[in-house]
């Protein structure tokens, strides 16, 4: 009987210890895809800064020509 016991014992401990190792196996890729989304969206916003940087740039020169034009 206290053998059964033991083997129930040791099942249950396995059990527990496969479980933490699955949960700690979904952390990790999910850990993976937010550092990803992330890294991708800081990329994103830092082109779109540049981007509309370098346009607001290319109409502030627009203006200074067009003033420029007038005045003559």
């Amino acid at each position: 009987m206290q053998e059964n016991v033991s083997n129930s014992q040791n099942v249950n401990l396995l059990a527990g210890f496969a479980t933490k190792n699955i949960q700690k196996e979904r952390f990790l890729p999910f850990f993976f895809v937010v550092i990803t989304l992330l890294y991708g969206g800081l990329k994103m916003l830092t082109y779109v800064t540049k981007k509309v940087s370098c346009e607001i740039e290319s109409f502030q020169n627009t203006l200074y020509k067009y003033e420029r034009l007038k005045r003559t």
